[in-house]
């Protein structure tokens, strides 16, 4: 999975095989999320969530800065 969050607009991407990225239909408009009331700190971050019966590994998680 990858998520890219340009010009406040995030998108996200899947492979099965790490090599063929395919686009996920939704894209998500975020800039009303980026800022914390308080003191006008960062509040948007990634989160990887599994629900339902059964089990998930998450590995080779990376949280880089792209530019």
């Amino acid at each position: 999975m990858r998520i890219i969050n340009q010009d406040q607009i995030v998108t996200y991407y899947y492979s099965l095989d790490g090599l063929k990225w395919t686009r996920h239909g939704v894209r998500s408009e975020v800039s009303g999320y980026n800022a914390n009331t308080v003191d006008n700190l960062l509040s948007l971050r990634p989160a990887l969530f599994s629900a339902r019966e059964g089990s998930v590994k998450f590995r080779n998680f990376t949280y880089r800065a792209l530019s």
